[in-house]
């Protein structure tokens, strides 16, 4: 008698799950960023947000919560408990399951939906430089240990993790100046007041361009469009390297499957509108989609790969 009570509440749970999520949305989406406006993040959500409140037939709406190395905000979408909050993840919540002790688990505590876009990194040097190539800023960094300096947004991002696995993969010793942003640290590397920088493909391409940078390697697994005459790291020989920026849209682990499912399928349809392809195409984004258990399982390694880098590395948070 008590194994079918169990079954009966089982079934009444699952059915009530699913009326809910056949009536979802009943208002409108807010989508949690764990950046400040502007920048990649920021722009990608947002050209997306009206095709998405399109398909579902309600208001979206993108709040900026900055700051916190994105962990308010990723907080505040697993304690969500209205059903229609949900927020952007992107490296940094990898990194942050070993470099920091978040008030959440990077894994149980969400409910991925969809992976949305990735870029790489470009490791740069200012043209004052005499590094023509990686292998050669590789070898002056083995020859004077520790006396090349390189910039990055911040502890525990894509770009700062890039050029630590260089350096373990390498051996070379170049010592990690931390800036605060992607914005100082360009201004900087641009101005030559640090030899080496290691930012985003989107805003350094122009500075590459304009020839206020060379360009010595892009972090992704092949060429960017931006810079094809870029080679990769792994073209340099480092076979299998990736380590870049990538976003995409989880929710509370309590959020049903149905929904889940639903929210998928909107994402999708939304990111891969020609208008919203082309503009992020244009700003050097590579567009993705996957099935939630698919960006379930890339955050997963996601967390692994980052946290031995991090491991290796011994990097601290600040």
């Amino acid at each position: 008698m008590l194994r079918r009570r169990t079954a009966l509440a089982t079934l009444a749970a699952l059915l009530t799950t699913h009326a809910q999520a056949q009536t979802w949305p009943s208002r409108g989406l807010r989508i949690l960023l764990p950046v400040p406006p502007g920048g990649a993040f920021d722009s990608t959500t947002r050209l997306i947000q009206e095709p998405l409140a399109r398909q579902l037939g309600q208001p979206v709406t993108v709040e900026n919560r900055g700051g916190g190395a994105g962990v308010p905000a990723t907080e505040a979408v697993v304690r969500a408990a209205d059903g229609h909050t949900f927020g952007l993840i992107g490296s940094s919540h990898a990194a942050n399951a070993t470099l920091l002790t978040p008030p959440y688990d990077a894994v149980a505590d969400i409910a991925p939906v969809n992976l949305l876009a990735r870029w790489p990194n470009v490791i740069s040097v200012h043209p004052s430089q005499p590094y023509q190539t990686l292998a050669e800023l590789i070898a002056a960094a083995k020859a004077r240990p520790g006396a090349i300096t390189y910039g990055s947004p911040g502890i525990g991002l894509s770009q700062h993790l890039s050029m630590e696995l260089v350096k373990i993969r390498t051996g070379a010793d170049i010592t990690h100046v931390p800036y605060r942003g992607a914005g100082p640290a360009l201004n900087d590397g641009v101005a030559g007041h640090i030899p080496v920088i290691v930012t985003a493909l989107a805003s350094t391409a122009p500075q590459v361009r304009a020839g206020r940078l060379r360009a010595l390697a892009v972090t992704g697994p092949v060429r960017a469009p931006m810079l094809p005459e870029v080679p990769t790291v792994a073209e340099q020989g480092f076979p299998g390297f990736d380590v870049g920026e990538w976003i995409g849209i989880v929710g509370p682990s309590s959020t049903p499957p149905d929904v889940v499912q639903r929210l998928n399928a909107a994402l999708t349809a939304a990111i891969r509108e020609p208008e919203v392809q082309r503009r992020l195409e244009e700003g050097g984004i590579e567009t993705l989609t996957s099935t939630p258990a698919e960006f379930g399982d890339f955050i997963r390694a996601q967390i692994r790969t980052l946290g031995e880098i991090i491991r290796t590395a011994g990097i601290r948070a600040e």
